[in-house]
Formats: C-alpha cells, sequence, structure tokens
C-alpha cells in the first residue's frame, strides 16, 4: 500500500523547485515551502490529474486565493449543468 501522504509531499517540493521558488501567476518569491501553495492548474472536480506534474504549479497564498474562486464557479456552473441535463433527461422520459 502507498504512502499517498509521503508522495505528496515530496511532489510538492519538487513542484515548488521546478518553478523556481516562485509563484508563477504574480512572480513573488516564495524562499520557504511553507509559503507556497502547490495548486492543481486544472482543479481535480473538473477533471484535472490529481498526481501529474503537469497539471500542478507553485503559487503565493494570494494568488492560490483568487484561483480557487474562479476555480469554485467553475465547479458550480458544472454542477449546475450536470443537474439541468439530468433533469431534462427526466422529463424526456415522463413526456415520451
Amino acid at each position: 500500500m502507498y504512502n499517498y501522504r509521503w508522495i505528496w509531499v515530496n511532489l510538492r517540493e519538487l513542484i515548488w523547485r521546478r518553478d523556481d521558488y516562485q509563484c508563477v501567476l504574480c512572480g513573488k518569491s516564495l524562499p520557504k515551502l511553507w509559503e507556497a501553495e502547490i495548486d492543481h492548474i486544472q482543479a481535480v472536480a473538473l477533471e484535472g490529474d490529481y498526481w501529474n506534474p503537469t497539471n500542478l504549479q507553485t503559487l503565493c497564498h494570494k494568488c492560490h486565493s483568487t484561483k480557487t474562486g474562479e476555480d469554485r464557479v467553475k465547479i458550480n456552473n458544472k454542477i449546475r449543468r450536470e443537474l439541468i441535463e439530468a433533469n431534462h433527461s427526466t422529463l424526456e422520459v415522463f413526456l415520451t
């Protein structure tokens, strides 16, 4: 059995180093790992790959907070679309 926490801790540091210890959006220097947020470029809830390094980026707390808000809007819109489609399909069954 894999120890996923250990994998994430190591992957987090790898991404931080790859991104040259700075936020990829605003360029803020993040010399301490605890200052960095490792973010999924495409949210996992939107079909983003959890473990793929190409789907990960280093962000500062401010940029991460902004991006997370934007991701939440996208996720909520996806859920609404899926609910509308499910309700539409249900109505078609009753109407035919």
